[in-house]
């Protein structure tokens, strides 16, 4: 806690003091951002919600690709990834639940459409107007599955006048990448806007082994977007979007971060250093996106308006890694999954100039999903394989009221009511190794690998299945008060729950798991000084959270309980600032307590026998660091009609936790990461720009993730079947040369 207030007090001393270096007067101000977070156009400094927004430009200045490459650069997210699965977190809150049956506590709307599958956030962005992160349960609004927050990302759309750009990046790792996007008007009352973006390296880390090729951690990524929008008169609109993305790699690199891996008990070398892995299998990770969306606006009166948003997703993945991450055959996995999903949202909306303002909606979703999981291992003496099936259906009726009682003074008060059924089946069974195959007996090269997942027809050893139907309903409500004392000003608080619906275990057979939520109160402040060149923005809140499903890895499989209770609390600060004509300052800051309540669970075995039984009340949550600052500097050099920028950000990440047990071995110590950009840009409207980038550029090295898996040891090696942990590296230094035209 000492930690935190002083971290929190440095902040709030640079706070006060850079104000101050903005007053000589510059005739420049800070740009206006407009952001859809209400589901309404509105000015990020006038919305009573903590958010962060991304313009394209950026999006682009900061080399921000993805969701994993966004969490760099805001204060108030963090991101792990393993194998195929990708998971967020924000404000401390988010899951690292894996299978078709659970859902993530952050939810990500892409053009209006909720993305059941958080694995569609690891797609790469393809031009992007903006991305809002919504901080905080957005219950009322979004509802399914928001109980950390929202990513909104809204694609750059029609335009008048025919525009566009050219976009190419070459740099180490042989990564080369290419974006290019044109839009513009067909005739006075259509639009269209194409895209696309290709991206290809081969990747940060060597592979050692040359059984396993020479490539890993690569990326083969391609995407395409097409929009065309329809305005026949000035109360109807209509627009569609056509997307599809394909991405085909080798996964990722793995290394064991301590000694109990039945692979050194074999002989297996040491770990390699950071940048480098030995890995024997010819590993994969394919995945494929395809989706529509289409939107119909009405204005059925002055100030009376009706939304449609019609979306459908189809997401397949396939993916192949060396779990062991060594040149011997221990165990890898093997998966595929499978999902389609149709959502429609209604909304109603008032306009009024009058104290009274409304809106009601209504959201539909069916989500269809298939998966199945294979685990050789010679801990098993075969291939343990899980299949299973799931259907989600949901419905949510929501409202929100906003009455003006003066004109500084703004009463909220909203309401949804949330109803999901998932219908489940799951099976298990182990299929033995032949004497072909063993990997005891034979060069473990020949054991079948890639996805060649058994049938539940070929099974051994069948361990049983598991046909579930199950609901969950809850009602979150809202509560909000908004006071501006000044044009410049604005103080918000709120009490807001979220809800996250229940779900089942696909990789085990185990009872289904109950819904948990999280109470969120906050106090909020949005501020400009002077003369629009500094903004000052703030949030302090407190959560109080239950029924938390928590996962846990015993005995080879996946364990999910609602085994906890948590509170959290928090204090965000943001602060924009024009120094002077040519030099903007950002500094943003989350800082975090968090802690379990009454959280009873095991830890492998007892030394006496019998499960370990731990109490972790009292221990941090899953990636909630106490510290994290993200500042970011650009310089502007005129140069005549031409033009030249300096660009440099510092992350800074505290200590944080891969697991619930807190342990130095299954998390993360501090991170500093640095990026660094200089620009050049010429030519008429300085439409030409040369760049050169470096990320990370101190090479820190760190892990994005860490795990325990009981399938990579042994009783020999780990008598108390805790499991061997093994960590995901990050990206190093990387750095290339971009060029750009703008049309």
């Amino acid at each position: 806690m000492k930690h935190y207030y002083k971290q929190s007090a440095v902040m709030l001393a640079v706070v006060a003091a850079l104000p101050a270096l903005a007053q000589n007067g510059a005739p420049r101000v800070l740009e206006e951002i407009i952001v859809t977070a209400e589901k309404r156009e509105s000015s990020l400094q006038d919305t009573a919600m903590a958010i962060a927004a991304y313009s394209g430009d950026r999006i682009q200045a900061l080399d921000i690709n993805d969701v994993q490459s966004l969490v760099l650069a805001d204060p108030s997210m963090s991101f792990s990834r393993a194998g195929g699965e990708g998971q967020v977190f924000i404000r401390g809150v988010g899951s690292n639940l894996l299978g078709i049956g659970q859902d993530s506590s952050v939810a990500i709307h892409q053009d209006g459409v909720y993305l059941g599958r958080p694995q569609m956030a690891l797609s790469q962005f393809l031009d992007v107007e903006r991305v809002e992160v919504l901080r905080g349960p957005q219950g009322t609004l979004y509802g399914r599955n928001a109980t950390a927050g929202v990513v909104n990302i809204i694609s750059r759309k029609p335009t008048a006048e025919t525009e566009g750009y050219v976009r190419g990046y070459m740099g180490n790792f042989d990564r080369r990448e290419l974006e290019a996007a044109v839009g513009g008007a067909i005739n006075p009352n259509m639009g269209y806007r194409l895209a696309g973006r290709w991206v290809q390296d081969n990747g940060f880390t060597d592979d050692l082994e040359p059984a396993g090729g020479s490539v890993i951690d690569d990326r083969n990524n391609h995407g395409v977007r097409a929009i065309v929008d329809f305005r026949p008169s000035d109360t109807f609109s209509a627009e569609l979007i056509l997307e599809s993305g394909q991405a085909d790699g080798r996964n990722m690199s793995v290394m064991r971060r301590d000694d109990l891996h039945t692979s050194q008990r074999l002989g297996a070398l040491p770990n390699a250093d950071f940048g480098a892995t030995r890995n024997e299998l010819d590993t994969l990770q394919k995945w494929e996106n395809t989706g529509a969306t289409l939107t119909l606006q009405w204005q059925l009166a002055d100030h009376l308006s009706l939304v449609s948003i019609t979306g459908y997703r189809d997401f397949e993945d396939d993916f192949s890694f060396n779990t062991d991450g060594v040149e011997l055959f221990v165990t890898n996995t093997q998966y595929r999954r499978e999902s389609d999903q149709i959502t429609q949202e209604l909304r109603l909306t008032t306009d009024s100039d009058g104290p009274l303002n409304w809106m009601v909606g209504g959201f539909y979703m069916t989500e269809d999903k298939d998966e199945a999981l294979g685990l050789p291992s010679i801990n098993f003496g075969g291939n343990f394989n899980i299949f299973a099936t799931n259907e989600t259906t949901a419905y949510a009726v929501f409202g929100e009221l906003y009455f003006d009682v003066s004109d500084q003074l703004r009463l909220i008060a909203g309401l949804r009511y949330n109803d999901e059924e998932k219908d489940d089946f799951s099976t298990r069974g182990l299929v033995f190794f032949t004497p072909s195959t063993d990997p005891l007996l034979n060069d473990p090269n020949t054991i079948p690998l890639g996805l060649n997942i058994p049938n539940p027809a070929d099974f051994n050893s069948p361990f049983g299945s598991r046909t579930t139907s199950d609901s969950w309903d809850d009602v979150t409500p809202k509560l909000g008060i908004e006071y501006r004392p000044s044009d410049d000003m604005l103080v918000y608080a709120s009490v807001t729950k979220g809800f996250k619906s229940g779900g089942t275990n696909s990789l085990d057979t185990s009872p289904p798991f109950d819904q948990e939520q999280l109470i969120s109160y906050e106090m909020g402040l949005k501020s400009s000084w002077n003369q629009q060149r500094v903004t000052l923005n703030a949030a302090l809140f407190h959560y109080d959270y239950d029924d938390l499903q928590v996962s846990t890895f015993a005995e080879g499989t996946t364990r999910i309980e609602n085994a906890a209770s948590a509170k959290l609390t928090g204090l965000e600060l943001t602060l924009a600032a024009l120094v002077s004509d040519n030099l903007t300052l950002q500094v943003a800051g989350t800082f975090l307590d968090s802690e379990y309540n009454d959280f009873i669970t095991t830890f492998g075995n007892a030394p006496e026998g019998g499960p370990n039984v731990v109490d972790l009340s009292g221990n941090e949550l899953i990636n909630a660091p106490n510290t994290k600052v993200v500042t970011s500097v650009n310089y502007d050099i005129p140069m005549g009609d031409n033009g030249a920028y300096l660009m440099g950000q510092w992350t800074y990440v505290s200590e944080l936790w891969h697991s619930q047990f807190n342990e130095p071995t299954v998390g993360q110590d501090d991170v500093n990461l640095v990026d660094l950009r200089a620009g050049y840009r010429f030519g008429a409207g300085q439409s030409w720009e040369v760049a050169a980038l470096i990320r990370n550029a101190t090479n820190e090295q760190y892990f994005q993730n860490s795990v325990r898996f009981t399938s990579l040891s042994d009783t020999t090696t780990d008598p108390l079947r805790i499991g061997a942990a093994l960590g995901y590296p990050a990206e190093g230094r990387s750095y290339g040369l971009q060029v750009s035209y703008t049309f």
